[in-house]
């Protein structure tokens, strides 16, 4: 960070930054002595931020692990890792999402439109887009598991409230009065 925000050295002096450089150097190492420690901690966190619902902290541990990856791209521990950090994301969030869908669904059965949580479903659905953009972290089989559950939670909300203007799509005369059978909300 200090060499993003400090590039020509001008802020930082020398001295403070040859000490950063070198706790970096050093921490650097302890993880690359300990990767398979650091890989079983990792996985321990993950576990933990998905069973808690906290997806962006379970992102960002994804794209941390990468960088730790991109240093070690032969290491199967590493590999392993991060598959298993994947696989355990894509599975928390493909649960959550059915249960949000569950949720809807109760919703509209009970016909209690008050308790829909919009905000929880379009939280819910960018944590589904954040997934997606893993690109090449994912398996075919993820991708297409988390696109498909994506579209049908856009898919599913409540219908309008009654106050909306209706137009009248279909009718069936049942003598009199007329019953109507289907009207489409603007």
């Amino acid at each position: 960070e200090v060499q993003a925000v400090d590039a020509q050295g001008t802020i930082v002096p020398a001295a403070k930054r040859t000490q950063l450089d070198s706790l970096v150097q050093n921490a650097e190492q302890a993880i690359d002595n300990n990767l398979e420690n650091v890989a079983q901690q990792v996985r321990s966190r993950m576990v933990s931020f998905v069973q808690q619902g906290d997806f962006a902290a379970a992102h960002e541990c994804i794209k941390a692990f990468g960088g730790l990856r991109d240093r070690h791209p032969d290491n199967a521990t590493v590999a392993a890792a991060q598959i298993d950090l994947v696989a355990n994301y894509v599975g928390g969030l493909v649960a959550a999402a059915r249960q949000q869908m569950n949720t809807i669904n109760q919703v509209i059965q009970k016909g209690d439109y008050a308790s829909y949580d919009s905000q929880a479903k379009e939280t819910l659905l960018n944590h589904l887009v954040a997934a997606l953009s893993l690109g090449t972290l994912l398996s075919n089989t993820e991708r297409d598991q988390l696109a498909k559950i994506e579209d049908s939670l856009r898919r599913i909300k409540p219908p309008p409230p009654l106050d909306s203007a209706y137009d009248l799509v279909s009718f069936r005369s049942s003598g009199a009065p007329v019953s109507y059978t289907h009207l489409r909300a603007h």
